[in-house]
């Protein structure tokens, strides 16, 4: 008999609806849709679905998905420290970062089948407890973390599933331009069938891994559009826990995996859903969503390349010098009429007899006249060549611990060891001082660095410079010594 409210399919007899628990009534129990020869409008089954799983208690869901967030930070924070790239951010301080699109292969797959395995361990249990709720069967949060492990056989073939995809698709996502065609074609394809293998796995842990994935494929067919449609349509949720830091994500994951496991219920005519009204088609809402996606992107590539044309004259040469600055950029905004008369070129010369001497954070620091003030994170204050290929800046740290000049310069050293080939620390007496002089490099740019501790500051002055600039350099050197000085005492 079927419910006049949710139209779900009830077991004969029965005094109340399974799906919505309203009363039956006798006059109920020949209700079904009638036939009106032209096939169900496919939103209705969407609709439906959602409206069911929308009435389901989902409350064991929230709690499992709060201490999965919790459970999958801090395995995220563990890859980021044993395999991540790690950046010094400051005298003592550093920062990790894990990246599975830039890092060795080897690196991917090993924190992807790791990261493989705990989502896979949480979301069997959570597809488990989902499928409870869409057959209205009791469940629990215990019953969620304990699935996986009292059923390990069928945890470990989900997983060993899971597993051979994400090998497959990470070795085809690194071949040139082809690969990532071919990947997301393959994402595109398989991901119904993947998603609804959980689930037939669950209901039958004796399944082959192939007559499982034959079956995913077989029940999914004619139905991707349909699940599609279902997905999309919650991408406006998603939108909106952007504006919650996320924190809605806690509400929508529940009502979209009990969706998801209706989806699978409906597809293997265990239950009907038609008690919704007509709307918007799945194939619009793909459309929709397409489109959507394709102007975002647009828009995005717009904006940098305006920004790119109100920049101007914008360049990056101290890439890998974050590890120092913690920036990335450096902004310049320069509006400036060269005087093309002069007996060199400054593409690749510069006029060093000619400057002032500025102080900066108590420091006094030699500036050519061609130089420019520019405003770049992570220095005091910070100068670049008309050319803008030379920058010269100073970096300053509170020092609030027993360090001398010479072990930083030296740790310093080894925190650009993995971005730059430095040489040996020296240490030179300028002007009643002793400094400590690092000199590093790669294949585009140089790095003199002047390290110094005064009253329990730490000083850093950083000469960047492109190696075209190699002929002319230890003229300013030799200028910035002659005048590198604190401004209590005379150069």
């Amino acid at each position: 008999m079927y419910c006049s409210y949710c139209g779900s399919k009830n077991e004969e007899g029965s005094k109340f609806c399974s799906s919505c628990g309203k009363e039956l009534l006798p006059t109920q129990k020949e209700e079904k849709p009638k036939e009106t020869g032209e096939p169900l409008h496919n939103s209705i089954v969407r609709k439906s679905i959602k409206k069911d799983a929308m009435s389901k208690n989902k409350g064991p869901l929230y709690a499992g998905y709060i201490l999965s967030f919790v459970l999958v930070f801090i395995v995220l924070m563990i890859l980021a420290f044993t395999l991540g790239t790690k950046t010094q951010t400051g005298a003592t301080s550093y920062s990790y970062n894990l990246d599975l699109t830039t890092a060795s292969l080897p690196v991917s797959i090993i924190s992807g089948v790791i990261l493989l395995l705990v989502t896979t361990f949480l979301s069997t249990g959570m597809a488990k407890s989902s499928l409870d709720i869409s057959r209205d069967e009791q469940t629990t949060v215990g019953n969620i973390f304990s699935y996986p492990i009292k059923n390990i056989k069928t945890f470990l073939k989900i997983l060993g599933i899971n597993i051979i995809a994400y090998i497959i698709l990470t070795a085809i996502s690194r071949i040139p331009f082809l690969g990532a065609i071919a990947y997301l074609i393959l994402i595109v394809y398989f991901t119904p069938p993947l998603a609804m293998l959980t689930y037939i796995v669950i209901e039958d842990e004796n399944i082959t891994v192939k007559d499982a994935i034959t079956k995913a494929l077989n029940l999914t067919k004619g139905h991707r559009v349909e699940y599609y449609g279902l997905v999309f349509s919650y991408i406006g949720w998603f939108i909106l826990s952007i504006f919650t830091i996320g924190l809605l994500l806690i509400w929508i994951a529940p009502y979209l995996n009990v969706a998801i496991s209706n989806f699978y219920l409906y597809i293997t005519k265990e239950k009907e859903y038609t008690g919704a009204q007509q709307g918007i088609s799945n194939g619009l809402i793909i459309g929709l969503t397409i489109g959507g996606y394709i102007v975002f992107i647009l828009v995005i590539t717009i904006m940098i390349f305006l920004g790119a044309l109100a920049i101007g004259g914008t360049q990056i040469i101290t890439e890998g010098w974050d590890s120092i600055t913690n920036d990335d950029y450096y902004d310049y905004d320069y509006d400036y009429d060269y005087d093309y008369d002069y007996d060199y070129d400054y593409d690749n010369h510069h006029d060093y007899t000619k400057g002032e001497t500025v102080n900066v954070s108590g420091l006094e620091i030699y500036i050519p006249d061609d130089y420019n003030k520019i405003d770049a994170s992570g220095y005091d204050e910070a100068y670049t060549s008309s050319a803008q290929d030379i920058i010269i800046g100073l970096i300053t740290y509170d020092i609030g611990y027993s360090v001398t000049a010479n072990d930083y310069a030296n740790i310093y050293r080894e925190s650009l060891a993995s971005s730059y080939s430095c040489g040996n620390v020296s240490t030179n007496p300028i002007n009643g001082y002793n400094w400590e002089i690092l000199d590093c490099f790669d294949r585009q740019i140089n790095v003199r660095s002047y390290v110094t501790i005064d009253s329990g500051k730490l000083y850093v002055l950083a000469v960047t410079y492109e190696k075209n600039q190699n002929a002319n350099i230890n003229n300013l050197y030799s200028q910035i010594e002659n005048e590198l000085a604190f401004a209590n005492t005379v150069a």
